[in-house]
């Protein structure tokens, strides 16, 4: 057995790949080769599939200096891509221009866009985040976003809040369409408070296939309130079912026509969709902001800008574009 090696990060060298070829032709396993050169078994596995010749009958073919021939050239391409940004003013000031005009896309948005409608070759997200880091340090606040950290609530009223809702089902009771997400029109409600000594607040739904929003303002958090609200917001919109929490303002939820469900309590991860939302509607209205403050134009704007923002679990599609089947364009 061979000595133990620093289980460092480093790309593979042309030796262990001749130590990876000998054991596999010894007909060792992946993870025992793990065990003799000391480099993880997914890594051996990778370099496996990705750099052997054509399937043969029965198996891969490895070949240690073909192997070699492609990682280099893999390399060379990547390379050439990452100093065109160095190279290139236009795609340079380009890129520096819509991180300052798209300022709440992603960098990979920005890049998955512009090699859809504009460019052929674009650099890699990795690299546009290094150059943000070195060259345009005042930047640095678009790549991340503090943290905050929340106390956790107690759950000793877990069963009120079962008792108070028995006419509604569950969310375990919802069909497997609306869980998995392969449908629009399977919404997520929920509400966006000012703070406790302001009434003012937001509506928010959310679709869950395409992420789109929809939000509007409310004076107070009455169920009354909150249930015509969500009826105008529904007025030309299709509805099949709806995932809401547990709090009062969802009282008269049993009078829509809709089929409702309710997450468990304290469960907010059961509707991540809307939750994550709500996140982005953050960088817009801070924590404890007076709502009131932001008018009815303001908070349309604020819908329009998330629904256009591309989503990289939706292949960076807008989703507007999801929601009503269109393409548009965004990067000229």
């Amino acid at each position: 057995m061979m000595q133990k090696k620093s289980n460092h990060k480093g790309h593979l060298s042309q030796e262990e790949r001749v130590e990876i070829y000998r054991f596999l032709r010894d007909g060792l396993s992946y993870r025992e080769i793990w065990r003799r050169i000391w480099r993880h078994h997914t890594v051996i596995s990778r370099e496996y599939h990705r750099n052997s010749l054509d399937k043969g009958r029965d198996m891969y073919k490895y070949k240690p200096l073909v192997a070699q021939e492609k990682y280099e050239e893999r390399r060379i391409a990547a390379n050439r891509l990452h100093i065109i940004l160095w190279k290139d003013e236009y795609q340079r000031n380009k890129l520096e221009e819509l991180l300052k005009t798209k300022r709440y896309w992603w960098p990979d948005e920005i890049l998955w866009r512009l090699s859809d409608h504009c460019w052929e070759n674009v650099i890699s997200t990795p690299t546009f985040y290094r150059f943000i880091r070195y060259e345009r340090p005042d930047r640095q606040k678009y790549l991340r976003y503090k943290v905050d950290w929340y106390r956790t609530i107690n759950k000793w009223n877990k069963d009120k809040w079962k008792r108070k809702y028995k006419d509604v089902d569950n969310i375990s009771k919802r069909c497997k369409s609306a869980n998995e997400s392969k449908r629009i029109w399977d919404w997520e409600w929920d509400t966006i408070v000012s703070n406790r000594k302001v009434k003012w607040g937001l509506v928010t739904l959310v679709d869950r296939k395409s992420r789109y929003l929809l939000m509007k303002k409310i004076g107070n958090h009455k169920a009354e309130t909150v249930k015509l609200t969500v009826e105008a917001l529904f007025e030309w919109e299709q509805v099949k079912t709806v995932t809401f929490d547990n709090w009062v303002e969802f009282a008269n939820i049993w009078e829509h026509p809709f089929r409702c469900y309710r997450a468990d309590p304290y469960s907010s991860w059961q509707r991540a969709t809307n939750e994550k939302t709500n996140w982005f509607i953050r960088w817009f209205i801070p924590k404890w902001a007076d709502i009131n403050e932001w008018s009815n134009e303001e908070v349309q704007w604020i819908q329009n800008e998330l629904n256009h923002k591309p989503r990289k679990i939706l292949w960076y599609k807008t989703p507007y574009e999801v929601y009503h089947n269109k393409s548009l364009t965004y990067i000229t």
